[in-house]
């Protein structure tokens, strides 16, 4: 009888805490980046010259990106063409406002940051890889997922050159 009553009580406690799953965006949707600051605490200008978004959630992927856009022309990124993404949401604020974020001021280019993991829930990811989403007017027409730089690198220098 105690074994009952410990199981329905774990049952009871927990049935209201589990998380519902946000689907990723799919090809075809229009991606909203407007919620989004960069480093220097500034808004997306204007989505609409966005062809390409590059979106990092690990270290892994952060390095993989960082490293190949060292190798292309940034201003790809600086007229909004390419965007950067990146989730700190997971950071202690305190990290992220006295340290991260300083240190990101130093790039020549704009790294787009979801502070509270709102703008990016829905954005594709994959272990170790680069999210690599393709847009068109708004809308996205392709997603995958890279995972060596070389063909990071070979991907960015098609839209931004070297």
């Amino acid at each position: 009888m105690v074994r009952l009553f410990c199981v329905l009580f774990f049952i009871a406690s927990t049935a209201g805490c589990s998380t519902t799953q946000v689907p990723p965006i799919a090809v075809g949707e229009v991606l909203n980046v407007t919620a989004l600051e960069n480093q220097h605490g500034d808004a997306f200008e204007d989505p609409a010259t966005l062809e390409l978004l590059l979106y990092v959630n690990g270290m892994t992927a952060k390095e993989i990106a960082r490293a190949s856009i060292e190798k292309i022309d940034v201003q790809c990124l600086t007229a909004g063409r390419v965007a950067y993404v990146a989730d700190i949401s997971g950071m202690p604020i305190i990290i992220s406002h006295l340290v991260a974020v300083p240190r990101l001021r130093d790039y020549p280019y704009p790294i787009w940051l979801d502070y509270d993991g709102a703008s990016t829930e829905r954005l594709p990811v994959k272990e170790g890889s680069v999210s690599v989403i393709d847009i068109e007017q708004g809308g996205i027409t392709k997603i995958e997922f890279i995972a060596e730089e070389s063909i990071l690198t070979e991907r960015l220098s098609r839209h931004c050159g070297q």
